[in-house]
């Protein structure tokens, strides 16, 4: 497995994935951790299409067979999609949780929480923005850096390239979020794709729901 992690978010649902379903799981970085604060100035590669190629020759490099189960969440579930649409032979499965139709019918995280990132605390005032902020305080996340990363992977994914995915699909989203749209619509784009609500939550509470969890290990356990 090779899962995107973005706002170090696999504290809360990765370990449990990790320990539970049995494949070499290798995470591709998206911006700099606590220990990397140092390094926020390269945080540019979380641009969608450089790290799609950069997901690419890591599966190759980790997986005897070349391809992978794919893992990303919110803005690593764009990147895993891309990866996916450009690289198809590379995708054995893939797992999408926080994003659905704004993969291809929006911009990505909005430019608000970017903003929310930079600013002084006191001085964020956007709801949404407010969240994220205190989200990537609570998992000591570099704040430059995954501002610098929203805006280098505001790309949609054209829809004919989202038909085009044929790897084993399941997309995940809150019945509360209001950032990632519908995974309904989303999985009628992407042929045979699985769409999962998970009710009452929001794009913060979604990413360690027992649901999503339970979800995502019965989709690698069924895949072919």
């Amino acid at each position: 497995m090779v899962r995107c992690e973005t706002f170090n978010v696999y504290q809360t649902v990765g370990r449990e994935v990790d320990t539970r379903v049995v494949h070499t799981v290798s995470t591709v970085e998206v911006q700099g951790g606590p220990e990397k604060r140092s390094r926020s100035t390269t945080a540019i590669r979380g641009c969608s299409v450089r790290l799609a190629s950069c997901g690419s020759t890591k599966v190759a490099l980790r997986s005897r067979s070349g391809h992978a189960d794919l893992f990303g969440y919110s803005m690593g579930a764009r990147i895993c999609a891309f990866l996916a649409a450009h690289h198809p032979v590379r995708a054995r499965a893939l797992i999408l949780g926080g994003l659905g139709i704004h993969l291809v019918d929006g911009v990505g995280l909005p430019e608000e929480i970017a903003l929310a990132l930079e600013a002084p605390r006191q001085d964020v005032t956007d709801p949404v923005g407010r969240q994220f902020r205190v989200f990537a305080e609570q998992t000591q996340s570099d704040l430059r850096a995954l501002a610098v990363c929203i805006r280098g992977s505001r790309q949609t994914l054209p829809r004919e390239q989202a038909q085009s995915i044929r790897a084993p699909t399941l997309i995940a989203v809150g019945t509360k979020d209001s950032v990632a749209g519908s995974a309904q619509a989303l999985a009628a784009i992407i042929p045979g794709a699985q769409a999962l609500d998970i009710p009452g939550r929001d794009h913060m509470l979604a990413v360690g729901d027992k649901m999503f969890k339970a979800a995502v290990l019965t989709f690698l356990e069924r895949r072919p």
